[in-house]
């Protein structure tokens, strides 16, 4: 199913770059324009509003606490913005710097079982931060490089088993898993268009049973691996039913069913289950 095309109506996207699915199974969507729109899984529009301030850029990333509270990677404002769930402005947090708990480009965030907030920055030192739900600075880890714990433009998170954290290293072209604490679990992929190999991986989602779901803005497909390593892929280039150009954004919801943002097709699709 295809959901929206290009425009600035609700339910119409400009690049459309996050994708995530609500505690209730609403679809809330971000699109370069840095426009926030809250979605019914058959595209209606329940709900529209804007980040602050975009002359610089706009959110790349996004995730829901416990609290059902939105958070929002504002990318170029180096700051995670927090909503409620209709769009009321709450708070932020976030500082510009390379120091400790200090982030440059945030691209994504994600939120562990404790609702610990944990944030991807690039720009200067790559890294993980990892901060309480209010905020507060526990730790961070990684640094600019090509070896296993360092980075080249970690672009999304996601939390696997509530024990691991899921890093799509874009330009390293790979995904590396750590523990909660930062410790280096392992990695996989690897730049190339075969199967399990991964070209600018920008988003990345997990499953009930530990699949790890990449969404290859390079190569145009998701890519499912297995908790085994099996590789499946699904799509390719074209803008008909089921290809993709220039995927930016994954959400899998409780049933199975994946959404992708397809970013410069300037809509949503939605699969049928594929855990």
């Amino acid at each position: 199913m295809e959901i929206g095309r290009q425009g600035g109506a609700p339910g119409r996207f400009n690049f459309p770059r996050t994708i995530l699915v609500a505690p209730n199974n609403d679809l809330i969507v971000i699109d370069r324009t840095g426009r926030i729109q809250r979605l019914a899984t058959d595209g209606t529009c329940l709900a529209v509003w804007n980040v602050p301030d975009a002359a610089n850029g706009t959110p790349t990333g996004a995730a829901f606490d416990r609290n059902g509270d939105l958070l929002v990677a504002d990318t170029h404002y180096s700051r995670i913005l927090r909503y409620s769930g209709d769009g009321t402005t709450l708070t932020q947090f976030g500082r510009y710097g390379e120091g400790p708990g200090e982030m440059i480009l945030p691209q994504d965030v994600a939120v562990d079982g404790n609702d610990n907030i944990y944030v991807a920055s690039c720009g200067g030192r790559d890294k993980i931060i990892k901060f309480r739900n209010d905020g507060t600075f526990i730790t961070e880890w990684g640094e600019s490089g090509e070896g296993p714990g360092q980075f080249h433009r970690p672009m999304a998170l996601a939390v696997r088993d509530g024990s691991e954290i899921v890093v799509a290293d874009s330009c390293n072209h790979r995904i590396q898993i750590f523990d909660l604490d930062g410790r280096f679990v392992q990695m996989f992929g690897g730049v190339g268009r075969e199967k399990g190999k991964l070209t600018y991986p920008y988003d990345v989602v997990t499953g009930p049973i530990g699949e790890i779901y990449v969404c290859e803005y390079g190569n145009n497909r998701v890519t499912k691996f297995t908790r085994e390593g099996r590789a499946t892929t699904l799509g390719g280039p074209g803008n008909g039913p089921g290809q993709f150009r220039g995927p930016w954004g994954l959400a899998l919801d409780g049933e199975g069913h994946l959404y992708v943002a397809d970013t410069y097709n300037h809509r949503i699709q939605q699969f049928a289950d594929q855990r």
